[in-house]
């Protein structure tokens, strides 16, 4: 009885300490993964196996958490770039209609709709729609008789396109600044401005050849412009 006892004690006495230790590893654990070093407690001996496998549960778990949160965003990006697109869509569409109606000479519509594309271009921070649609308020101004505003505008359309390398587009607010000029009767400013408008469209290759062709016809309308002031002012 007294060996059985003995034994009893030290079996007891064994599972006592392989608790404590076990507790000791699974809070070193726990600290580990708050990315916390403690190696009082990795470098222990105890019951290891009991220690071992609770961390493997532990990091097992944190594994598929990490996985499932990585799941989820990356959905969360590909949602984001759907509405984004969609809105590049819209706001396209809107800036195309906005042209249209300025050529029909209905301002009042233009306006609203450039304002539009201008708020939506600034909530995805778009900086081609910006730009655009400053251009395009920029020109609407210019035909109404507004040159102040319309300088400002289309002088910041510029800074955003040349920051872009949009040819297009800075061949266009220049062309615009050139027809403002001569507005102005500032006719060698509008010479320098359409000088530099045809430099751009002929950078930007195949998008700019129906500009290209605009641009080159209006230098010779205000070449045509200048002789006649020019003759009346002998006359």
């Amino acid at each position: 009885m007294n060996d059985t006892s003995a034994i009893w004690d030290s079996v007891k006495a064994w599972l006592n300490q392989a608790l404590i230790k076990g507790e000791q590893w699974f809070a070193a654990a726990q600290l580990w993964l708050e990315g916390r070093e403690n190696p009082e407690y990795w470098l222990g001996g105890g019951a290891a196996g009991v220690s071992l496998l609770l961390l493997l549960l532990i990091l097992s778990g944190r594994s598929r958490k990490k996985r499932r949160l990585a799941e989820a965003q990356a959905e969360a990006d590909r949602q984001a770039q759907r509405i984004r697109a969609e809105k590049v869509s819209e706001l396209k569409q809107i800036g195309a209609a906005g042209n249209e109606a300025r050529m029909q000479g209905d301002y009042p519509t233009a306006e609203a709709r450039y304002k539009k594309c201008l708020a939506l271009a600034e909530d995805i921070d778009r900086k081609e729609g910006i730009a655009g649609a400053k251009c395009g308020l920029g020109i609407l101004a210019l035909a109404q008789g507004q040159f102040d505003d319309a300088e400002a505008l289309l002088k910041e359309a510029l800074t955003i396109d040349e920051t872009l390398g949009r040819q297009d587009g800075i061949g266009t607010a220049l062309a615009n600044l050139g027809f403002l000029a001569a507005e102005r009767g500032q006719m060698n400013s509008a010479f320098e401005y359409l000088d530099r408008a045809e430099a751009a469209y002929i950078k930007g290759g195949a998008e700019s050849e129906g500009n290209l062709k605009a641009i080159r016809g209006a230098r010779t309308e205000l070449l045509t412009k200048q002789d006649d002031l020019i003759r009346v002012t002998l006359h």
